[in-house]
């Protein structure tokens, strides 16, 4: 776990933030720290930034100070770093401190017992590019001489990498032909927003060089906009995101419509968007099993009438979404399902709604939840708990066991 109180307050309005562990108690109120279970029941403390101090049970305090010697710059351990899931980029690490001359290497792994070198930087550089995939990683830097020895390293820091997904664009569908009565036509884009989405922009063009923008709009809470006035022909548009604790945007692909005359698209069903909403998985659920994992995926919609079938969408955290393994739900009255999975971990699902030919009709913003084995009671504890039993002259003997906090017992013939 991480802690940031550290936060520029003065040293006299800090927040007071005192942590009570088996080592004592523990003033974290000027510093950023990492916080992690030592041996038995004690809290290993890490300081990264500032100052902390721990007060034993004979009341005498200790400061934690950081190491000074190295500093990492980026990432910062206490935050996420979050990136488009569609285009993936590499994470950039930074630091200062390590000795001159020396040779940087970055070790990853699973767990902090679990770190292997991923890769080095070049000499005398202080920072590198490490392309990882999504989900939680260990991590620290460790510096060697010329000779090959270790001249320093970094403490061990934990980095989550997020998957962000871009609003879900329910209305028009790539290449759509809009059929129009008459026209100028006053056009509707329809998109279902993210949680961590805090700006979007649309922009419109009427050719494909993109040279003749016809509108460019910005949208914090809105999910939906009219473009009035459009003469029959072929649009291109684009939907750039910006999300949350970040000012780089995530540029979505061009895309384009084209508004016909209706009498020229009668033969074809008529596009009604359809809205789709999780009802299970709730934001970062985790989903306990027994025997074989499972994702347990439940959904409503309005305009069901006009949907032939459900599409069900996952994969793992780790995988690109492209390879996403799908199914087709035909019963369009059941929506509800029971996904099979290879092995437990965090996985990441959507669903689509299709009419009879096959086209989406809108689609559900992508849900995170977490598959995991169902933990095992503790075993009972046993009266007594080691030793023969005695069976009693008429040959019986007593066993009592504790299991959640009741007592069982039971009476068993002796032979």
């Amino acid at each position: 776990m991480f802690v940031n109180a550290k936060t520029g307050t003065a040293e006299g309005n800090a927040p007071g933030l005192v942590l009570n562990s088996a080592n004592g108690k523990v003033d974290l109120s000027q510093a950023s720290a990492s916080l992690s279970k030592g041996r038995g029941d004690s809290v290993d403390v890490q300081v990264l930034e500032g100052k902390a101090s721990i007060k034993g049970s004979d009341g005498q305090s200790k400061d934690l100070t950081t190491r000074e010697e190295v500093k990492i710059l980026t990432p910062l351990p206490q935050k996420p770093v979050a990136m488009d899931a569609e285009n993936p980029e590499a994470v950039p690490f930074q630091w200062q401190g390590f000795p001159a001359n020396s040779n940087v290497t970055l070790w990853v792994g699973p767990s902090r017992k679990q770190l292997k070198p991923l890769m080095k930087a070049a000499p005398n550089a202080n920072q590198l590019m490490a392309s990882l995939p999504f989900g939680r990683h260990y991590w620290k830097l460790v510096a060697t001489n010329p000779q090959g020895s270790v001249a320093a390293e970094s403490a061990i820091y934990k980095t989550e990498i997020l998957a962000r997904y871009a609003p879900t664009m329910v209305f028009p569908t790539a290449d759509a032909e809009v059929p129009a009565v008459q026209t100028p036509y006053d056009m509707t884009f329809k998109w279902q927003k993210g949680d961590d989405t805090r700006q979007m922009t649309l922009e419109l063009w009427a050719d494909e060089q993109l040279k003749n923008k016809i509108s460019s709009n910005t949208f914090t809470k809105e999910e939906s906009f009219t473009a009035p006035g459009l003469k029959g022909g072929t649009y291109f548009w684009r939907m750039t995101t910006y999300f949350v604790d970040t000012e780089k945007p995530a540029l979505g692909k061009v895309q384009k419509f084209t508004i016909k005359p209706a009498n020229q698209v009668q033969a074809k069903v008529e596009f009604v968007p359809v809205q789709i909403n999780f009802t299970m998985p709730e934001k970062d659920m985790v989903q306990y099993y027994v025997e074989k994992p499972r994702l347990g995926l439940s959904w409503k919609a309005d305009k069901a009438e006009n949907v032939s079938a459900w599409r069900v969408k996952y994969h793992t955290e780790e995988e690109d979404p492209a390879l996403a393994q799908s199914f087709d739900v035909k019963e369009v009255q059941n929506t509800q399902v029971q996904a099979p999975v290879a092995r437990p971990g965090r996985y990441i699902a959507s669903i689509e709604a299709l009419n009879k030919d096959g086209k989406v009709l809108g689609t559900t913003s992508s849900q995170i939840l977490t598959v995991s084995p169902l933990p095992l009671l503790e075993a009972p504890s046993f009266t007594p708990a080691e030793g023969t039993l005695q069976a009693s002259m008429d040959g019986r003997t007593q066993l009592t066991w504790e299991s959640r906090g009741r007592c069982q017992r039971i009476l068993a013939d002796h032979s």
